[in-house]
């Protein structure tokens, strides 16, 4: 199925620029690597240090306090199959999942910016659509080891202001 390997390359936006054993790429107009190393289309660079704690939140909030299933409530929010979704619909997803926290604009911002993808959004700045699969699964892979007493006691708050 090497065609649907090279539709994939061509469909990527958004490449790291870098390649690795683990990954499958061609190269050139996809940009470097397109494949995480358990297989899945990879179309947004890892997310920065700013956004780590904030996803591990998140996870935090998923795995042990609240049991959302992150990938069944992107879908049903309109994620596509393909992973992706119109920003207006992850926003009011993310908002909706998580109604318990309140979530600073410019967090907001660096989520749109990071896993945005696709055509410019002349009307609300960025890109029009955010790849929902690699946002979950950024969340996913955060190392529990890692929670803090400050991210503890967001999660246990019955409200919180994440940013």
């Amino acid at each position: 199925m090497a065609w649907k390997d090279f539709c994939e390359d061509i469909a990527k936006t958004v490449g790291s620029g870098q390649s690795d054993s683990n990954s499958m790429s061609f190269g050139g107009l996809a940009g470097g690597k397109t494949r995480d190393a358990d297989g899945t289309l990879d179309r947004v660079d890892d997310p920065p240090d700013e956004l780590l704690k904030w996803l591990l939140a998140l996870k935090l909030k998923c795995k042990t306090i609240s049991g959302v299933d992150l990938v069944y409530s992107m879908r049903h929010a309109g994620g596509k199959n393909t992973g992706l979704m119109e920003k207006g619909q992850f926003l009011i997803a993310l908002k909706t999942v998580f109604r318990e926290f309140t979530f600073e604009d410019w967090l907001l911002k660096a989520f749109t910016d990071h896993y945005g993808v696709g055509g410019e959004d002349h009307e609300a700045g960025g890109k029009k659509l955010i790849a929902w699969k690699d946002f979950c699964e950024d969340v996913d892979t955060q190392d529990m080891k890692d929670v803090t007493p400050e991210l503890d006691a967001i999660n246990r708050a019955g409200s919180a202001v994440l940013g």
